[in-house]
């Protein structure tokens, strides 16, 4: 094999903890004709894009065929060139094949550009016969582009891709193989990310934790408020005593107030003896009251009170207790605006705001979720007795690609559902996602391109398509410029370049 088939490297995901475009993660399959291993029977849903300089080519058509026939892999052939960089901006591939015709290297340019744009997508180069690169001797070869056999050499060519898909394999078995980060090497039990947004999280948590500060929790529905809430608790001083928790939102006011304060004995028609309240049973810990934002203005003055003196009368007492309690708070709501609005006291939130921590979802964090498929996957089958189960990159591309609306919890549901419908099977795949969840369902019609007459100018065609996604990526990043060149695979250096290339850089 040439060096230059060596010069791909492992998915970028697994190595190293940054923010990784979808589109630029990959692991190829092992074709080969031994039996393949567990791990290789799951990376069966790979993209691959087969691309010739004119329509005229029939031994690419010919290739295209023999991939299809000879891989498990989706190849998607296309007899012109001139659409390549629009098709891969609308698609995600995992593998670009381009055959060079005798006659014209015109592609050669693309080519390049398609490697700038897409650094980490396997690229290859098929000439249509060993003459066809000696003839243009001046031509120079994009870097991390791999020469293969003759397109009129099909088994060498599939040879010389299978041997490349089966180091890749190879290097990808051993990546799985290695433990995914555990609970013991991160900063707190429970919490498994290596994201840039999670640690700053906990880089914050860690500060708190051992304060008598109290902490208002932020983050959508399934983002690990009460986890991090635990976490918080267990390394505080207060540890030894019990950590409380209250979903103030799935209680009415009457039971909450219950709940929170105690009571007594005959206070209301079922209270049959004294009962002590939450605030009591968690005197010396901490109580956390999730979803505090959903509390009656009534509970509301009540809470005011024992935050700002630690006291308290049960329902139809007349005795204060004294309680040394932390308060975490947590909602999913926008308290502020509540605030604006009159349906959440002023008094109250500042409160509660002392310390403000918010979780990021999971949509913002996409990189662990590699990690945290991994760890409810081992749980899972753990739980069932089972083997663990490999994943394959296809299912956590797919993942990645998600919005997760229902963040983690979401997540970890979908896992369990998978995990339990494969049963004995032990490996998973993308097929293996809920319908709304799948690809096809999240697909939407690529956009007509109208094509005149008289023609389009080609580069001024391209230019407006990369204009537009750097656009698209500051829009989707809130303006974040090194962000936004991770959704579109390039340096931060080489982002602001294009911005200030295309008027459109800014502070």
């Amino acid at each position: 094999m040439s060096a230059c088939l060596l010069r791909s490297t492992a998915p970028a995901y697994l190595r190293k903890s940054v923010a990784i475009p979808i589109a630029l993660q990959y692991m190829l399959y092992d074709y080969g004709n031994k039996p393949p291993s567990p791990l290789a029977d799951t990376l069966s849903d790979e993209k691959i894009l087969l691309v010739a300089e004119s329509n005229r080519n029939e031994q690419a058509s010919r290739l295209a065929a023999a991939l299809r026939s000879g891989t498990s892999a989706s190849v998607d052939f296309r007899a012109k060139s001139s659409d390549l960089l629009l098709r891969m901006s609308r698609e995600i591939y995992d593998l670009l094949v381009v055959v060079a015709e005798n006659g014209t290297v015109d592609l050669m340019p693309m080519v390049g550009r398609a490697r700038e744009l897409f650094p980490d997508m396997g690229i290859f180069l098929v000439p249509e016969t060993r003459d066809t690169l000696r003839r243009h001797s001046g031509l120079v070869m994009p870097d991390g582009v791999s020469c293969l056999a003759p397109v009129a050499e099909t088994a060498a060519v599939v040879s010389q891709i299978r041997d490349h898909i089966d180091q890749r394999r190879q290097r990808d078995e051993r990546a799985a193989a290695t433990p995914a980060p555990t609970e013991a090497v991160l900063p707190f039990r429970g919490i498994i990310g290596q994201s840039p947004p999670i640690r700053e999280m906990l880089t914050l948590v860690e500060k708190v934790a051992r304060s008598q500060s109290t902490i208002m929790i932020y983050g959508e529905s399934g983002t690990g408020k009460e986890l991090v809430a635990r976490a918080i608790h267990v390394a505080s001083d207060r540890n030894p005593a019990s950590l409380v928790c209250v979903n103030c939102g799935a209680l009415s006011d009457s039971l909450l107030e219950s709940e929170l304060f105690g009571h007594e004995k005959g206070a209301y028609t079922d209270a049959h003896r004294t009962r002590a309240g939450r605030f009591e049973l968690a005197d010396g810990g901490t109580l956390f009251l999730d979803e505090v934002g959903n509390m009656s203005e009534a509970l509301q003055v009540r809470l005011l009170r024992v935050l700002q003196e630690r006291q308290f009368e049960r329902v139809g007492g007349t005795k204060t207790i004294q309680v040394d309690v932390r308060f975490i708070g947590a909602t999913s709501a926008d308290l502020e605006r509540r605030v604006a609005e009159g349906t959440f006291r002023k008094d109250l939130f500042y409160r509660l705001n002392v310390i403000p921590i918010s979780l990021p979802p999971l949509r913002d964090r996409t990189e662990d979720i590699p990690l945290l498929a991994q760890h409810f996957v081992r749980r899972s089958c753990s739980q069932n007795g089972w083997r663990v189960k490999a994943t394959s990159q296809g299912l956590l591309r797919q993942m990645m690609r998600y919005e997760w609306p229902g963040n983690v919890r979401q997540l970890e549901n979908v896992i369990e559902r998978m995990v339990t419908l494969a049963g004995e099977r032990d490996h998973l795949l993308a097929t293996d996602l809920p319908p709304d969840i799948q690809p096809s369902a999240q697909a939407s019609p690529p956009p007509t391109v109208p094509l005149p007459d008289e023609g389009v100018d080609f580069k001024t065609f391209v230019s407006e398509i990369e204009r537009e996604l750097l656009l698209r990526s500051l829009q989707r990043t809130g303006g974040n410029k090194s962000q936004a060149a991770d959704l579109l695979g390039m340096k931060r250096t080489t982002f602001i370049e294009k911005l200030k290339r295309f008027n459109l850089f800014g502070d």
